[in-house]
């Protein structure tokens, strides 16, 4: 019987980890074939069977990237670190500031309001796009980075994510600091933000890395090549070098850097901070 059970169990691992090396195959081949076509001659890059390993491997493409006076692409990456920073620094604050009123203020129609929130994670980007872009134009935003800012400033994941881990947090340490004489925003500030760093840390790299990779809304939203985000570049890139994948792909592997970066530095602490969302909530 003991060994009928481990026999099920070691083909139950087998199956899994064989599933998990076909998931991470498929997951990186993509991966795999842009870095190696960046930095593939252009004579070779269409060469069947694909190169993996360029057998001739050079920087020519990087160094024209970002030698050429008419391809502004370190401009482009800065205002992608401008804009996602910004967009995170944004969120981080509102959605703070939110979820800790849902958690901790008493107010009529409270539960009421977060439930509308929650709600408006079902509604569909799109439906939103026409009325966003109506009120940026209305106020003189458009092409700006006021644009791809403001707009994603509230986000009701961020709320809901903040919310669950101050509910976390023991009543008594908030009214120790009272009875010490500390305000609602001190006692905010101080003792409830350092307890949900895991949170704010997860929240501020999902919001950052959804800002870099934003692509529809920055199209729409901005007409001048200085003011393309990284992403929007790609398009333009595109179109100007559909002969030359080799440039196209070191243009989009230059861009897929920071966000792996991110996650390689980061990955621990958005593990933790996912595992425990919702274990209070209420």
């Amino acid at each position: 019987m003991a060994a009928l059970v481990l026999r099920q169990r070691l083909l139950s691992a087998v199956i899994r980890y064989v599933f998990l090396f076909i998931a991470a195959v498929l997951t990186l081949v993509p991966f795999a074939y842009m870095f190696s076509t960046s930095i593939t001659p252009a004579d070779e890059t269409s060469h069947i069977p694909i190169y993996w390993i360029p057998p001739h491997a050079t920087l020519d493409n990087v160094k024209y990237l970002f030698l050429q006076a008419n391809i502004p692409l370190v401009h482009w990456l800065l205002n992608s670190v401008f804009v996602a920073t910004a967009t995170t620094l944004a969120v981080l604050l509102v959605d703070a500031l939110a979820a800790y009123g849902f958690a901790r203020l008493s107010m009529p129609g409270r539960d009421l309001i977060f439930g509308v929130i929650l709600l408006s994670l079902m509604v569909p980007v799109a439906v939103t796009l026409i009325p966003i872009f109506v009120l940026m134009r209305d106020l003189h935003f458009l092409n700006t980075y006021n644009a791809l800012v403001w707009p994603a400033a509230a986000s009701a994941f961020g709320v809901f994510l903040l919310r669950q881990f101050f509910q976390t947090i023991p009543r008594e340490l908030e009214e120790a600091a009272h009875i010490d004489g500390a305000s609602r925003l001190r006692v905010f500030w101080s003792v409830d933000l350092p307890m949900v760093t895991n949170a704010l840390i997860t929240l501020a790299l999902l919001t950052w890395l959804t800002s870099w990779n934003d692509f529809f809304w920055p199209l729409i939203a901005l007409n001048d090549n200085a003011m393309y985000t990284a992403p929007v570049a790609i398009t333009y890139l595109n179109s100007t070098f559909v002969q030359q994948p080799g440039v196209l792909l070191a243009a989009t592997a230059t861009i897929a850097v920071p966000p792996l970066l991110f996650y390689i530095i980061f990955q621990r602490r958005i593990q933790k901070a996912v595992m425990t969302t919702g274990l209070a909530g209420r």
